[in-house]
């Protein structure tokens, strides 16, 4: 499981059943009150920062040969409900249910909603200057976050590698 073998993982609040064993059910009150037992954690750790200036955030998934690229954003709720945002899939009403119970636990939205927008030249363009950027680039970028260091479990020092390896590429 993804979760125990990354316990610093993000998603262990999103899936916070991982944290129980199998005799307690998915949908107990209690799965609901250690997700934000976790993300009240995480936030006193200071596990979490804030931006000092406006970004976009990129992401890329391949899957099977096929990569799909877009940008990470926040959505508002009343945009849905206003019918700005399309449904545009049916969901399980158990799924619905989980997740509304989720986020009036933690006061936050914390799994991925994947949305479409129709095409944006300027989006279009932030996006291939990133991706043209990170082409470009012979180092590895890496902020030493230490987040892949924490939920590695041969406790590798991934970001004093990449940084010795960025001093000679660089």
């Amino acid at each position: 499981m993804v979760v125990a073998a990354n316990p610093d993982s993000f998603l262990a609040i999103d899936r916070a059943e991982t944290q129980f064993d199998d005799s307690v059910d998915t949908y107990a009150d209690c799965v609901y009150a250690k997700a934000a037992e976790m993300l009240q954690d995480k936030i006193a750790k200071g596990d979490f920062i804030r931006e000092e200036q406006e970004c976009y955030y990129l992401y890329e998934l391949t899957m099977d040969g096929r990569v799909q690229t877009g940008i990470v954003g926040c959505a508002s709720i009343e945009d849905y409900e206003n019918q700005e945002i399309k449904k545009h899939e049916n969901t399980r009403a158990d799924k619905e249910k989980d997740r509304i119970r989720h986020v009036d636990a933690l006061s936050a939205q914390t799994g991925p909603i994947f949305l479409a927008y129709r095409k944006n030249e300027r989006l279009q363009e932030i996006i291939r200057e990133a991706q043209r950027i990170l082409g470009r680039s012979k180092t590895i970028p890496c902020t030493a976050c230490s987040y892949c260091t924490k939920g590695c479990p041969m406790q590798i020092p991934i970001p004093d590698i990449f940084r010795a390896m960025n001093k000679r590429l660089g």
